[in-house]
């Protein structure tokens, strides 16, 4: 299992390229007007929740831009074609708003239930007995 964590302290974050394993996790930290004493916002995404947002902002872009050919690549990182980066490459990646993944605000379950799937062998071969 895979843990990835993406903070930020603005509006958003940007150029999320996702999650290309099928058992990982991504953790988006907000710390956006928090003081330093404040507990941040937690989000928590399996791979198949971070599937459906990228698709879904796909699906938006096309709307926006019926032109232009964005697609999901085999690492599950939305792409972006049409639109070029500063070495002149198609732009990888996307912005992501609290909006689109409040359903899953401290959705720490989905971590604990996939911890309790791993077979005990997995854990002492690994040394965290």
């Amino acid at each position: 299992m895979r843990i990835e964590v993406k903070a930020k302290q603005t509006p958003t974050w940007s150029n999320i390229k996702g999650l290309s394993a099928a058992d990982a996790f991504l953790v988006f930290v907000d710390f956006a007007g928090k003081k330093e004493t404040e507990r941040p916002e937690f989000f928590v995404l399996s791979a198949a929740d971070w599937r459906f947002l990228a698709t879904e902002h796909i699906e938006q872009y096309r709307l926006k831009h019926p032109d232009r050919n964005p697609y999901l690549d085999a690492e599950n990182c939305p792409v972006f074609p049409e639109e070029l980066d500063v070495r002149g490459k198609p732009y990888r990646g996307c912005t992501v708003k609290i909006a689109a993944i409040e359903s899953h605000r401290e959705a720490w379950q989905k971590i604990l239930d996939a911890c309790a799937q791993i077979p005990d062998a997995v854990v002492k071969e690994n040394g965290d007995e």
